[in-house]
C-alpha cells in the first residue's frame, strides 16, 4: 500500500511541477488579503500542535501520565517553539500549495467556503506528521522527477523535509529525557528530603520517606503490574530500593498524585511493618498475592480482573 501511495504522489508531484506557470505559483504562495494569510497561517498552526499533542501522547501516556509530559514540555518550550515554526513556515509555503492544488484536481469545491481553512488545518498535520510517515511522503514528493523543474525543486525541497523530520525526531527524544529528568529530581527530593522549597519537602527523614514508598508501592503493584501486563512487577520489592519503586509509582500515578498518597500512604489491614510485606486475601490467607501462579498468567494475558 505505501508504494502505491507513492507512486500515486507522484503522479500528482509530477503534473503539479509540469501545469504550473509562473502566474499560478506567484497566486498560490502569494496571500489574496491579509486576514486571509492570518487565518490560513493560524489554521496550519493548529493542525500542527494538534497532531503533536495526540503524537506525545500516544508516545509517553502508556509509560507516564500526561501531567509529566506536560511538565517536560514546558520545560523544552524554546526548542518546540523553534521546531513549530520551522515546521509553520515548510507547512504555509511548501505543502499547502501542494495539498490546495490535489483539492481542487480531485475534490474540486466539495468543502465549499471552508475548503481553504480545512486545507490548512490539513497542511499542518501533513507537516507535523512528517517523523512518522516521512519514507512514505518523501517518496512521493522527493524522488519525483517534476518535469523540467525537477533538479532544482529537489535539491530545494529534500533538505527542507529532511530538517523537519530530523527536527520532530529530535523533539520527541529531548521531551523524553525532560520526563527522566524530572522523575529523576521528584526522586532525589522525595528520598533526601533536604530541599525546603521542594513541594516533595515534608519534614521527613529519609527512612520514613523510603518506608512511605514501600507501603504506596505495596498498595499500587497489582494495578502497575495489570497495566503493563508484567506480574513481576508483583515481586519488585524484593531486593529493591525504594528509589526504583519511586519511578513505577510516578509513572503510575501522576506527579500530583504521586506528592498527595506519599505524603499521606494508604493503610494496610495487616500490615505488620517489617519489610517483607504480605497482602493477606480471604480466600488465600498468610500468602502474597504474587504468589498466585494463576494470577500471574491472568496478568501476562491481560486478562486479570480485581
Amino acid at each position: 500500500m505505501a508504494g502505491v501511495g507513492s507512486f500515486w504522489a507522484l503522479e500528482i508531484c509530477i503534473e503539479f511541477s509540469q501545469n504550473l506557470n509562473r502566474k499560478e505559483m506567484v497566486r498560490m504562495f502569494a496571500p489574496t488579503s491579509s486576514v486571509l494569510f492570518i487565518i490560513n497561517l493560524l489554521c496550519v498552526l493548529l493542525g500542527i500542535i494538534v497532531w503533536q499533542t495526540l503524537y506525545l501522547s500516544t508516545q509517553f501516556v502508556s509509560e507516564c501520565r500526561t501531567d509529566y509530559i506536560w511538565a517536560a514540555v514546558k520545560r523544552a518550550k524554546l526548542f518546540i517553539a523553534c521546531v513549530v515554526l520551522i515546521e509553520l513556515l515548510v507547512g504555509k509555503f511548501l505543502v499547502l500549495p501542494f495539498l490546495f492544488y490535489v483539492f481542487q484536481k480531485f475534490a474540486g469545491s466539495a468543502f465549499g467556503v471552508l475548503e481553504p481553512f480545512f486545507v490548512a488545518l490539513l497542511a499542518g498535520v501533513v507537516i507535523a506528521a512528517l517523523p512518522k510517515f516521512g519514507e512514505q511522503v518523501l517518496a512521493g514528493l522527493l524522488i519525483a522527477q517534476l518535469g523540467s523543474y525537477g533538479k532544482p525543486i529537489k535539491a530545494a525541497v529534500k533538505p527542507i523535509l529532511l530538517l523537519v523530520v530530523w527536527l520532530g525526531e529530535i523533539s520527541l527524544q529531548f521531551v523524553g529525557e525532560e520526563i527522566q529528568a524530572l522523575l529523576e529530581e521528584d526522586n532525589f527530593d522525595w528520598q533526601d528530603q533536604w530541599d525546603k522549597h521542594s513541594a516533595w519537602f515534608c519534614n521527613l527523614s529519609p527512612r520514613m520517606a523510603g518506608r512511605a514508598t514501600r507501603i504506596v508501592y505495596e498498595f499500587y503493584k497489582l494495578h502497575i503490574a495489570i497495566k503493563r501486563k508484567d506480574p513481576t512487577f508483583l515481586d519488585y520489592s524484593i531486593d529493591r530500593f525504594p528509589g526504583d519503586k519511586f519511578y513505577l509509582i510516578a509513572k503510575h500515578l501522576g506527579r500530583k498524585k504521586s506528592l498527595k498518597t506519599l505524603q499521606n500512604p494508604p493503610h494496610f489491614e495487616n500490615w505488620d511493618g517489617p519489610e517483607r510485606r504480605q497482602n493477606k486475601r480471604p480466600d488465600n490467607p498468610g500468602r502474597r498475592i504474587g504468589d498466585d501462579p494463576e494470577t500471574r498468567r491472568l496478568i501476562k494475558l491481560g486478562k486479570y480482573s480485581k
